[in-house]
């Protein structure tokens, strides 16, 4: 058992332990559904993908208005509970937040259902759509009990439950019960059942682990609700995520409306890609969420500016090498799943741009958040959410899905620079130090070294070629980051973490 940790560290070594757990599983989860998306794009047109991204969208959309912000307060409120050891208020927490959002999960996904030809056919012009639409609405109701149930986890710090029910469990669900609707010779229609019923699972998944560990952490004790406080921090935060979605899925929602559904299924699989990137700040953000919120509410603005900059720079150690090797292989990389989708590379390119800078300052949303201001927070959004809008107004029937590419990548750059701002403003803290300059030293070298490397070897398999220029430049970025040296920080840090693993645990 290893001695000698401050409290500054134990924090650190709790969030790293933490975002790697969840990363390793979320890497998992995105492999298996880069090969479930693989699989249904050589099983459905470009036109059907296209439907089908069209309505998980929706879905997703109308499950956000569902969960009303509650996933947020959860975070919140029960980390902060059981830093002063109340577990009635904790319990009531979770107790409220299902009593608000089953009801209203029911409601929205009859709504949804019942308006599905409407919305359909007079907005997006796609009588095909409905059909779509109404499989999904069913399963609004198993979705948003697991984002409850699994944020209650993760404010507790179970970040492994995450892992089992939505990384590996959605995802096999997916793959089994699309091969059997498959069988019956069902098509897009059997895709879109396989998600709903995957999500009905996953649902008593996270039912099952929520209870088991509330059982262990003295949750047979009486409720005490707090509907005001929890609805006071939880509503200007569901406005602000429902514009964080409609940010991130306008462009999905306007080429449906401006484009054909073989555009929208070549640009479901551009987005998909970037979005495998995303995992290293999520994984870091889930467990970074409720320590942030315990040391803002201890006054400890210290230890938050240090563990913002080393979990910032870490995230984008992660994210910037997955971002160029995406920029520069665009095209090969869509061609495997078929030359039809190549037409894309531009926008794959551009939106990887985007989020290189997104994952170098977006941790900020999350700090803006965890400090209680969720107004403030949503306010941006909706800034956000009308630039976004106008802009892909503009670009979209001109440039098609490049121009959706254009409008969402510089929307989302502008929105989370002004949440650096604001976060500087409030609490005068920010993620930048010199280190971040080793990690783009490394990256801009190993791509100069594969950009030479491409113009004079030449490899017959378009596979091989992309695997063996991958390897060179992760390989590349690798050794030239480590020759560059760690931070004290990061070899203090790094080593607790390994002894933690090999030789024992931390107290």
């Amino acid at each position: 058992m290893e001695t000698g940790l401050n409290k500054n560290d134990k924090d650190m070594l709790h969030v790293l332990q933490g975002a790697s757990i969840n990363f390793l599983g979320t890497l998992l989860g995105n492999i298996l559904r880069f090969l479930y998306v693989f699989f249904i794009a050589k099983i459905l047109s470009q036109a059907d993908l296209g439907l089908f991204s069209l309505g998980l969208t929706i879905l997703k959309f109308f499950v956000v208005v569902s969960v009303a912000g509650l996933d947020s307060g959860i975070l919140r409120f029960i980390a902060l509970y059981r830093g002063e050891n109340d577990h009635k208020r904790m319990k009531g927490v979770l107790d409220a937040s299902l009593c608000i959002s089953i009801p209203l999960s029911v409601l929205v996904g009859a709504g949804l259902f019942y308006f599905s030809e409407l919305l359909s056919t007079t907005f997006f012009n796609k009588p095909e759509l409905t059909e779509v639409v109404q499989l999904f609405s069913i399963s609004i109701p198993f979705f948003t009990v697991t984002i409850i149930f699994l944020s209650a986890l993760q404010s507790l710090k179970f970040m492994r439950y995450k892992v089992y029910t939505r990384e590996i469990g959605e995802n096999v669900f997916k793959f089994i019960f699309t091969a059997i609707f498959l069988l019956f010779g069902w098509r897009i229609n059997g895709v879109v059942l396989a998600n709903t019923v995957s999500f009905f699972f996953v649902a008593g998944l996270s039912y099952y682990f929520a209870r088991k560990v509330f059982s262990h952490d003295s949750f047979g004790l009486q409720s005490q609700f707090e509907f005001k406080k929890l609805l006071a921090f939880s509503f200007p935060n569901s406005i602000s995520e429902i514009t964080v979605r409609f940010i991130m899925w306008t462009d999905i929602f306007m080429l449906g409306y401006f484009s054909e559904s073989k555009e929208l299924g070549i640009y479901y699989i551009v987005t998909g890609i970037i979005f495998i990137g995303v995992i290293f700040i999520e994984s870091f953000a889930s467990v970074f969420n409720p320590t942030i919120a315990d040391l803002y509410n201890r006054k400890q603005i210290s230890q938050l500016s240090d563990l913002y900059k080393i979990v910032s720079k870490w995230i984008f150690i992660a994210s910037f090498p997955f971002y160029l090797v995406v920029i520069f292989y665009a095209k090969s990389i869509l061609n495997i799943y078929g030359e039809g989708f190549i037409s894309g590379a531009l926008s794959l390119s551009v939106l990887g741009g985007a989020y290189i800078l997104y994952t170098l300052i977006g941790l900020s949303g999350y700090v803006l958040l965890m400090i209680g201001k969720s107004w403030i927070n949503m306010f941006t959004n909706l800034l956000g959410c009308f630039l976004n809008i106008g802009l892909n107004y503009i670009f979209i029937p001109k440039y098609g899905i490049l121009g959706a590419a254009l409008a969402s990548g510089f929307s989302l750059v502008c929105v989370n620079i002004f949440r650096l701002f604001q976060v500087y403003f409030f609490v005068r803290v920010h993620p930048f130090n010199k280190a971040f300059l080793k990690p783009l030293l490394a990256g801009l070298g190993a791509l100069s070294l594969i950009s030479g490397f491409s113009r004079f070897v030449v490899l017959s398999n378009i596979y091989g070629d992309l695997a063996f220029g991958v390897s060179l430049f992760l390989a590349t970025y690798a050794i030239v980051l480590f020759l560059l040296g760690f931070e004290k920080e990061d070899m203090m840090i790094l080593d607790k973490f390994r002894n933690k693993f090999v030789k024992g645990s931390v107290t």
